[in-house]
């Protein structure tokens, strides 16, 4: 390799190639996780990203946009907060908005569309009350819409928004009697036993 062209023909090459690896069984696996949506049923199957903060969708994104292609998957995701500083929510909020409409994404933020505070462990633990708001409105949301698949940060993704939003999913999941299919992300810590479900 001689220049950066070199590079990047070569990863072009590569990655077509991949491409033709098992493209069908990758298809088949993909409509095991979900279902696959040929028009006949009377909506196509939910998947909802429980994305801590407004760019957190994009990131753990990949597989909302392969079922979404090959399934046919409506996705949507869950802002649970539109980050910790207030001054900047409405810019963040209009970036989500952005972002969720290039990718053909719905969306809903949490909190009467501003986002939730403090989604920490410490929420949880010193403000019972507060957190059970919190579980109450995304149980109601899981119950409502009645996902195939969901997607949540793990329990140690280093970042403390990221681990609340880990937890109040999973305490979301257990109110509802959710029995979905559910997806841990990860971006800031990776998983210590990650495994490839599709």
């Amino acid at each position: 390799m001689k220049s950066y062209l070199d590079y990047a023909t070569l990863l072009g090459k590569m990655f077509a190639d991949a491409g033709k690896i098992g493209s069908a069984q990758k298809t088949a696996a993909a409509a095991d996780i979900i279902g696959k949506f040929d028009g006949n049923a009377p909506t196509p199957p939910e998947v909802l990203i429980f994305a801590p903060h407004p760019d957190d969708e994009c990131i753990t994104g990949l597989l909302p946009l392969r079922l979404m292609r090959e399934c046919g998957a409506r996705i949507t995701d869950i802002a649970v907060t539109l980050g910790s500083k207030i001054s900047r929510r409405a810019e963040r909020r209009a970036e989500l908005e952005s972002a969720c409409a290039y990718l053909g994404w719905e969306m809903h933020v949490c909190g009467g569309g501003n986002g939730f505070d403090n989604v920490r462990l410490q929420t949880r633990t010193d403000a019972p009350s507060q957190w059970a708001g919190f579980v109450d409105e995304i149980a109601e949301i899981l119950k409502a819409r009645k996902p195939a698949a969901i997607f949540a940060p793990h329990f140690d993704d280093w970042n403390g928004t990221h681990i609340g939003t880990a937890y109040l999913v999973a305490d979301a999941v257990e109110k509802s009697g959710y029995a979905g299919t559910v997806f841990q992300t990860e971006y800031w810590g990776g998983l210590k036993s990650a495994n490839l479900a599709a």
